[in-house]
């Protein structure tokens, strides 16, 4: 999923063997295109330019339905062929969705990781975690997520055992007050994580942000 920087539009591409774009308009109608520019369905949604080009809203693996999260109402479920709302559930604070198979992994503003199933939005299982830095698929087994009581974490899926725990400085080495992560990622079968870091060692006259890709050890 890649999204697009438009002023009044949403646009959200795929690499997906039927679905090409998802282009919404500052109204959240959305036209659903498909892999040779044909406009495949057109309706409206809840989606928000504003709110929804941060964390995109994703597809589901067979190209059937899409997940658009909200903050004020909730998750909601369209199908892509017809437009039809398959199902809606609440609270509200939805963030970044991340899609496997017949699950949905959602961090949820203040809450945690909500698992939902596909087919019908509800809750499977909850993990607290007040405040989440970075939510990805690493692999189909596996998810990263955290920070939780100074730990990042790598869980099997779809159980959501925790796999391995990994100590926050073990990513941001420097001691960084400004630390984000932008992606996580596996090379050569050893974890990497990309992002940029300011006030290295809580030094505020330090200034310069800093692009960085290191590997993370595991202890």
């Amino acid at each position: 999923m890649t999204i697009e920087s438009v002023s009044n539009s949403l646009p959200i591409h795929f690499d997906h063997d039927r679905i090409k774009t998802l282009l919404y308009d500052k109204e959240g109608n959305v036209s659903v295109i498909g892999k040779y520019n044909k406009v495949l369905s057109r309706f409206p949604t809840k989606a928000s330019v504003a709110y929804n080009k941060q964390y995109g809203t994703p597809i589901s693996s067979d190209g059937q339905n899409v997940f658009i999260g909200t903050w004020e109402y909730g998750i909601f479920c369209y199908s892509l062929e017809t437009g039809h709302l398959n199902w809606k559930q609440r609270p509200g604070k939805v963030r970044n969705i991340v899609v496997s198979d017949n699950i949905l992994f959602i961090e949820m503003a203040d809450r945690g990781i909500y698992v939902r199933d596909v087919e019908s939005g509800q809750v499977l299982q909850e993990i607290k975690m007040t405040a989440i830095d970075k939510l990805k698929l690493l692999t189909p087994l596996e998810l990263f997520a955290g920070p939780k009581n100074g730990k990042y974490f790598i869980f099997n899926v779809p159980t959501l055992e925790i796999k391995r725990e990994i100590k926050i400085k073990s990513l941001n080495v420097n001691n960084c007050l400004s630390f984000i992560i932008l992606d996580v990622f596996y090379k050569n079968n050893n974890l990497f994580v990309k992002g940029w870091e300011q006030y290295s060692e809580g030094n505020y006259q330090d200034e310069n942000q800093i692009w960085f890709e290191r590997e993370v050890p595991f202890a």
